[in-house]
């Protein structure tokens, strides 16, 4: 308390600190941390262990209690810890404190005596994968400390992968089913020889994050994942014993040397890090199924169900652990693994009789991934340099091109598949609703993901001038992915279904749903940002022929209409990707934000592409349309030489 006390107070106190014997004190404690936070260990098992015996003989579950004082103990313990990692480089520079580069080798001379010397980070561990039983805030200062030990410290980082896995192997799952059925069945041969096979189990990180859910107590998951987290960014920094060797050469060649160190080896070993998370399906699919809480989850179910309107009140299902996992896995994405996390987590029943395949798990990432993109590319966030894309600029451009093109591959897929089931050419205009209760539970996993896919697309090709975006819009509009295409042909049946729906009415009185809203408007803004400076999509606008959507006889007239009086001697297979997107602009009363979309798309889009400019210019009513509706109104249309529109009685009988 004293120390606390010198290094925090408002500068009056004179006396000094032997910041050296101050460290040696420190660090001859860390044997003792060690051994305390043992201790606790040990007594949480062995109660474990008495209450799989009780479970076993039908005896009543012992009522012994972990001793108060040894919680109290555990605390004090934890509490040390944290304080001996809590000398950040903002701490000032009165009297002798170490100045910031001492303070770092200070707080990386702790963190390597404890993870390296003492391992305390296994007994941390430990205390983390043990399922229920225990002290909760014990849990939660554990996981905090786990996370503070190896922040921005690589070697502890390189230590920590090496000593906890990611998930329990194929081998340990078994012995854990056979450990369960044997409880369940006492007099089972198999228990004897229970010992010959028993596998020695490592602690793993998914073992940490379970122990935290069966124990409920989600502000431990949220340190928990922050420890992968900085244990993942550990990965990048430079060893200590690096950094010693940098002391004896120039301010210049050091800041060369340590960003080539950063650039090179030690960004490749991390991302060998991510890749081995990415691929983790039992480690991957943990942490999406615990983006929310049950509890969150239960309170929006009985909120629809008692239909009650949501107030500015509301809480966020959302809390910390759900901000720290959705920081992993955009951290996950700037290393180029979104292919391999999707992938990882996707359904493994491959003769399934639901093509589109799409498991929860995918669409929580999906969603996830969308959440960040969408704050990446808004106007508020500043911070973004200008290489910085989430996915992929930590390991250059080629993997930001790569996820890109994953995306529409999969985008292609679902919309197959989906138009499969709807026996017709592209998925129906309500794809994105999910509310239908006909439809099974992997359908709307699959409209959900194809919707958040298109979301993502649009949001990430709108990273402006970046190289590796342009690229990716040329990728994407070359023939080995059909993405435009399949975008045109869906903004056309959205556009002619909407058509149909509103034939009528006025301009004010359009009908549009928020779901067609929102996609109508995510498909427009997607075919503007692939045109962005971008030649081959602009040219693929005008050249891209769209059919009209089947209606019925009388719809089918009226159309016919229409379509003589807005295009050029146009027939109905002649109309273009172009059109489609002038045509949207139409819709700008039902929707607004549609038609602030719709107009910077058209820009995109006719932006120095003299062919596309001439053929909106060509577009001019052709001949007047006097509908039944006219007529009764007494009215009729006439079109002047000059190409005036005028409304005249319907007796007139004056020369154009």
């Amino acid at each position: 308390r004293d120390t606390k006390q010198l290094l925090f107070d408002d500068g009056s106190t004179q006396e000094k600190i032997d910041w050296s014997q101050f460290q040696e004190d420190l660090l001859c404690k860390l044997p003792q941390l060690h051994q305390q936070l043992s201790k606790y260990e040990n007594t949480i098992q062995q109660q474990q262990q008495q209450q799989k015996k009780s479970s076993t003989n039908d005896m009543e579950e012992p009522t012994t209690k972990i001793p108060k004082k040894l919680i109290l103990e555990t605390r004090n313990a934890l509490r040390f810890g944290l304080f001996c990692l809590s000398f950040a480089t903002e701490v000032g520079t009165r009297g002798d404190r170490p100045n910031n580069e001492s303070n770092h080798s200070f707080r990386h001379v702790v963190q390597s005596k404890a993870v390296v010397k003492y391992h305390v980070h296994l007994v941390l561990a430990n205390i983390l994968s043990l399922s229920g039983g225990g002290d909760k805030k014990c849990r939660i200062m554990s996981a905090k400390l786990l996370s503070n030990l190896i922040a921005g410290n690589c070697e502890c980082g390189t230590h920590m992968i090496q000593s906890v896995g990611l998930s329990p192997s194929d081998d340990v799952v078994t012995s854990r089913i056979m450990e369960t059925m044997d409880l369940t069945k006492p007099n089972s041969p198999a228990k004897e020889e229970k010992d010959d096979t028993f596998v020695v189990c490592q602690v793993t990180w998914t073992d940490m994050l379970l122990g935290c859910v069966r124990d409920g107590n989600r502000e431990a998951l949220e340190a928990t994942v922050a420890a992968l987290y900085n244990c993942l960014l550990s990965l990048r920094m430079v060893a200590p014993s690096e950094k010693d060797q940098l002391h004896s050469i120039s301010e210049e060649e050091k800041e060369e040397e340590v960003s080539a160190n950063c650039n090179g080896t030690n960004i490749n070993h991390a991302r060998s890090f991510a890749l081995d998370i990415s691929t983790d399906r039992i480690l991957m699919s943990t942490l999406l199924r615990q983006m929310l809480s049950v509890n969150s989850i239960q309170m929006h179910m009985k909120t629809e169900q008692n239909n009650r309107s949501k107030t500015s009140d509301d809480e966020s299902p959302a809390d910390g652990a759900t901000e720290w996992i959705v920081l992993l896995i955009e951290k996950l994405c700037r290393f180029g693994t979104l292919s391999h996390m999707y992938k990882s987590v996707g359904s493994n029943n491959r003769n399934t009789s639901d093509s589109c395949g799409t498991t929860p798990e995918q669409v929580v990432l999906l969603h996830c991934v969308g959440s960040f993109l969408e704050d990446a590319t808004h106007p508020r966030n500043t911070s973004a340099g200008k290489d910085d894309h989430p996915l992929g600029d930590h390991v250059g451009k080629n993997a930001v091109v790569s996820s890109h093109v994953f995306l529409a591959q999969q985008a292609d897929r679902l919309r197959t598949s989906l138009s499969t089931a709807d026996n017709e050419t592209c998925p129906s205009h309500n794809t994105g609703r999910i509310n239908d209760q006909e439809e099974s539970p992997e359908r709307i996993c699959g409209t959900s993901a194809y919707a958040s896919i298109l979301e993502i697309l649009a949001s990430s090709l709108g990273f402006g001038d970046q190289e590796a975006v342009t690229e990716s819009r040329l990728a994407l509009g070359r023939k080995d992915t059909s993405l435009l295409v399949d975008v045109a042909h869906d903004l056309g049946t959205i556009v002619d279904v909407l058509s149909a729906q509103n034939h009528g009415l006025k301009a004010r009185e359009l009908q549009i749903t928020e779901d067609e809203q929102r996609r109508i408007t995510v498909l427009v803004r997607l075919c503007g940002n692939l045109c962005y400076q971008c030649r081959t999509n602009q040219d693929l606008m005008r050249t891209t022929l769209v059919p009209l959507a089947h209606d019925d006889d009388e719809q089918q007239q009226q159309r016919e209409r229409n379509t003589s009086v807005l295009h050029n001697h146009a027939s109905r297979t002649e109309r273009t990707a172009l059109h489609v997107l002038l045509s949207c602009t139409s819709f700008s009363y039902g929707c607004f934000t549609l038609r602030e979309w719709a107009i910077v798309a058209l820009r995109n889009v006719l932006e120095n592409n003299e062919e596309n400019q001439k053929l909106v210019e060509q577009l001019e009513a052709q001949q007047p349309v006097n509908t039944p509706e006219l007529q009764k109104m007494g009215v009729k249309v006439d079109i002047t030489k000059k190409g005036e529109v005028r409304v005249l009685p319907a007796n007139s009988t004056k020369n154009s």
